[in-house]
């Protein structure tokens, strides 16, 4: 009796061990490896590292019968001699193939990460994830095809891509975190890497993400990442992911940002630690990470720039023999930038200041400043003049040439692989000067010639705004879930005239995280500075142009003060 009462007590005390271990082991297969962090300061701050280029791609969509635009990161050192892997990184609603370029610094993480070591070098693809169009219903639904159909093989046929599931991710925030979800969970044959970062209530429910129960995903997802911020409303939505995946025993990572809510305080660094488990976890398996381009693949070598002195200079053109200039010597906002016969005008003076990285500004004698219109890293895109405000739009670097005081301006917005071209290799008065891809030709080399400046000053003057008042813009709260919100802002040309490329700074008591169908050009605390769409550049007298932006969280009231349309 005794002996089997003390038979049955190790027999429990075994049966008890064994189940402590087997959840202590459920637990560690939930989660993957690295245990993500806050990254260090100055994770997304340009360094003196090798820069990767973003560029605009062009492809034809069955899903839509329309050609669409996307956005691609190349690594530096990119060469169809090496294999590379890509991650489709996908933006929220309102946004476009812009939104994570131009607000999240996906190219800067990339580029340092890469420096540090930590990633080999990738590709990565910025989609418009709304591939909407005549007889469409859904933009967001409709995007699946296009994926999976057009643009995937569009970068797989023009770039030295893998073409296998384990070397190809997808992500994405918000809207793009829920389609990430719904299209990942869904085409495990494509994707074998997932992450969502605070997806949003296009989420779909877990039986129809898992249609097996999640026995595709526990056997071939190689990573998921789940992250949302702790007061984030919509993080209901990661949590069900995460609940199912708990419950199911499928390996992944939760994490959650303390005290941060559906804003680029979780994105950006849920980017910088996606990467990094990617890497991990066998997503750049067999490339070398030591690209050494071929000499006809080759980029511009742009760190070995030249450095002039801080002054005047008249710019001519080598191939025309023509001086840059802008048109008919006017000063302003917006207004071309050409060639034309010397004649000594105050538009033929260019103040060239040093600045940093190698990098300088060129303002001219009224005071306006050497501009790439909106700041586009596209081919053809136009040359200006604009009041400065410090973006790298008006940043260029001066390449010296195999000839002495012959120079390439390149432009920092391009990441210095696009420079000054005279279009078409024009030579009279009047050709056109745009931005186009650096190859050191006659219309893209310049000779500085050292001038005086004008007798009123030795550096031209700031050219001070146009005050206007508060009712140029006025905005609506569309849509309010506490942490965040939607709305409407309206801007009303009250100037009484016509506004060419028109800019407006304002200052809010809502922190705004994203925009759309306009462009942060600049941003300081509350206070934004917004342009249009090149379609809605020029704004009439009395007319008004709405454009959407999300909010953090505040009180339900938007109020706007120091407001300058100009």
């Amino acid at each position: 009796m005794v002996k089997s009462m003390r038979k049955s007590i190790f027999s429990v005390i075994a049966t008890c061990l064994f189940a402590i271990l087997f959840c202590l082991t459920l637990s560690q297969e939930t989660f993957a490896a690295i245990t993500p962090v806050i990254p260090p300061a100055g994770y997304d701050s340009v360094k003196n590292v090798p820069h990767g280029t973003i560029k605009e791609i062009s492809y034809y969509s069955a899903a839509t019968k329309s050609t669409r635009k996307a956005k691609i990161y190349l690594p530096a050192g990119y060469s169809n001699n090496e294999k590379y892997s890509v991650l489709y990184l996908l933006h929220g609603i309102g946004g476009n193939e812009s939104e994570w370029p131009n607000n999240g610094k996906p190219n800067v993480i990339a580029d340092n990460l890469i420096a540090e070591g930590k990633v080999k070098p990738c590709i990565i693809v910025f989609p418009n994830g709304n591939a909407t169009g005549a007889g469409i219903n859904d933009g967001w639904e409709n995007f699946t095809k296009d994926l999976i159909g057009s643009l995937i093989p569009y970068v797989e046929k023009n770039y030295s891509v893998y073409t296998d599931r384990e070397h190809r991710a997808l992500s994405g925030l918000s809207m793009g975190g829920g389609q990430t979800y719904n299209i990942g969970f869904t085409n495990l044959n494509t994707f074998a890497y997932i992450g969502g970062y605070s997806a949003a209530p296009n989420t779909k429910s877990t039986n129809v993400l898992f249609p097996d129960n999640g026995a595709k995903a526990k056997s071939d997802l190689k990573l998921l990442f789940i992250s949302c911020g702790s007061t984030d409303s919509l993080k209901q939505f990661g949590d069900s992911v995460h609940n199912f995946c708990q419950s199911r025993q499928i390996n992944h990572t939760y994490w959650i940002l303390s005290g941060r809510g559906h804003d680029w305080s979780v994105w950006s660094p849920s980017l910088w630690n996606n990467l990094q488990m990617l890497e991990e976890a066998g997503f750049t398996k067999g490339t070398t990470g030591t690209t050494t381009p071929s000499q006809e693949e080759k980029p511009v070598v742009n760190d070995k720039y030249a450095t002039l002195q801080d002054g005047w200079y008249y710019i001519k053109g080598v191939g025309s023999n023509k001086y840059l200039q802008v048109a008919n010597n006017k000063g302003g906002d917006g207004v071309n930038v050409e060639i034309g016969t010397g004649t000594g005008v105050a538009g033929q003076k260019w103040y060239l200041t040093n600045i940093q990285d190698g990098y300088v500004t060129l303002k001219n004698g009224q005071g306006y400043t050497l501009d790439v219109v909106y700041g586009k890293d596209e081919d053809n895109t136009n040359i200006q003049t604009y009041t400065a405000n410090g973006m790298s739009a008006q940043e260029f670097k001066i390449l010296p040439t195999s000839k002495e005081n012959v120079y390439g301006i390149v432009t920092r917005c391009s990441t210095d692989a696009k420079g000054l071209d005279v279009e078409n290799k024009g030579t009279t008065d009047g050709s056109n000067v745009m931005q186009y891809a650096y190859y050191g030709a006659a219309n893209q080399t310049w000779i500085f010639e050292a001038c005086n400046a004008s007798s009123e000053s030795t550096k031209p003057e700031e050219t001070k705004p146009e005050q206007t008042n508060k009712d140029a813009i006025s905005a609506k709260v569309t849509s309010d879930w506490g942490s965040g919100a939607v709305a409407d802002f309206t801007v009303i040309n009250t100037t009484g005239k016509d506004l060419n490329n028109w800019i407006c700074t304002f200052t809010t008591n809502r922190k705004i995280t994203s925009v759309w169908n306009a462009t942060i050009v600049a941003e300081e605390g509350n206070t934004y500075t917004i342009t249009g769409p090149s379609w809605q550049a020029n704004l009439g007298a009395g007319q008004s142009y709405t454009f959407g932006c999300q909010l953090e969280s505040g009180s339900g009231e938007i109020i706007i003060a120091n407001v300058v349309l100009k």
